[in-house]
């Protein structure tokens, strides 16, 4: 006989499953699939970190004040190559890690109903999902709040 918490835990488990594939195919549905200049641009100072050059006078451009994001894709282009997919990798990354931890933030915060239902509505929110197909630093933001907040 199986325990019922692990009965429980399963269920909850595909559920989450579920919604994460949900947010796949709708972020991969409506991508933007492109890189648009200030994306480039971090492109390139990541491209620039990995090789062992970081300029600290870049705070002066808008790019500059981005270190998590040039170190997290500097990161994803060391493990992953040099590549506009890549590239485009990390808000689609994060923007799924939301997702999970938005549930287990309504799970915490008030019950396991409102995580699933929190999780589903991040899934399908449209700004969400552009965000997670452009290179910015919203979805990243986004995810370190939520993260400070659990």
């Amino acid at each position: 006989m199986i325990p019922k918490f692990i009965v429980q835990m399963r269920r909850i488990n595909w559920v989450l499953l579920e919604l994460i594939i949900l947010g796949v195919i709708l972020r991969a549905e409506y991508s933007q699939a492109g890189v648009m200049a200030v994306g480039a641009r971090m492109g390139l100072e990541a491209f620039n970190f990995i090789q062992g050059y970081y300029d600290p006078n870049l705070i002066s451009f808008h790019v500059g004040v981005r270190y998590v994001n040039i170190a997290i894709i500097g990161l994803f282009f060391f493990l992953f190559g040099v590549s506009e997919e890549v590239l485009l990798a990390q808000p689609f990354i994060t923007s799924l890690l939301s997702i999970i931890l938005i549930y287990y933030l309504g799970k915490k915060m008030f019950s396991r109903e409102v995580g699933f239902l929190a999780a589903f509505l991040l899934a399908i929110y449209p700004s969400d999902i552009l965000n997670a197909t452009i290179l910015e630093s919203d979805s990243i933001m986004a995810l370190f709040i939520g993260v400070g907040m659990y």
